[in-house]
């Protein structure tokens, strides 16, 4: 059993820094677990399904890498650039995505979100190459900023966390101008045991104030 345990926590550590990083716990019965696993995998693949709740939350002020580092925190550390390209379509939302680890490797991503009754329905997530992404650059909207923002991801009491700092007024993450975000892969109604660290800096809840969002921080008209 230890043997089986310590197996599951290295395969779950070594999935830390991926964008989507689920972890479906025992909270339910196996059948309720089958279908929340279900779930997951139909909206990943684009199925018309609702996209799981990221919920956000407003954290007073920077968190250093240092401070993670001295609590034994083992995370990953992405950077990632964002930008919003053209509506052909009303009910979609397309971006690309750069994401670029502290160990040098690069992936490049363009995402597709499907809205239904102007709700977030589903979302397409591909894998694209280098030349590509320049290729898309072309149809970036006029209207929007490209965002950058540095992201530490980590796992806690069976919860993917993300710390993400938009990086507005300078490069770095320590620094107390820029916003950051915790982000959490929850649903509205589930218990949320945070580290001791974020409890005692997080402000508020922002899951629904859209002033938060990613698409409202890049938009030029606000």
């Amino acid at each position: 059993m230890d043997l089986a345990r310590t197996i599951d926590l290295r395969l779950r550590e070594s999935y830390i820094g991926h964008p989507h990083l689920y972890i479906v716990d025992n909270s339910t019965d196996f059948e309720g677990k089958i279908n929340r696993v279900m779930d997951i995998v139909m909206r990943l693949v684009g199925a018309p399904k609702p996209i799981g709740t990221k919920r956000r939350f407003l954290i007073n002020g920077a968190i250093t890498n240092s401070s993670l580092t001295q609590l034994g925190v083992s995370f990953v550390e992405t950077e990632i650039d964002q930008i919003f390209l053209d509506q052909t379509n009303q009910n979609e939302q397309n971006q690309l995505r750069k994401l670029k680890t502290k160990d040098g490797s690069t992936t490049y991503q363009v995402s597709t979100r499907m809205f239904v009754d102007g709700s977030k329905e589903s979302l397409i997530l591909r894998r694209i190459t280098g030349k590509t992404y320049l290729s898309l650059q072309a149809h970036k909207k006029a209207d929007m900023s490209e965002i950058k923002k540095n992201v530490r991801s980590f796992v806690y009491k069976n919860h993917y966390f993300e710390i993400v700092t938009y990086l507005m007024h300078s490069s770095s993450p320590s620094d107390n101008r820029n916003i950051t975000i915790v982000r959490v892969e929850a649903d509205n109604a589930q218990d949320i045991e945070f580290p001791k660290f974020l409890k005692d800096v997080i402000l508020t809840e922002v899951t629904f104030n859209e002033k938060y969002s990613a698409y409202h921080l890049a938009s030029k008209k606000q």
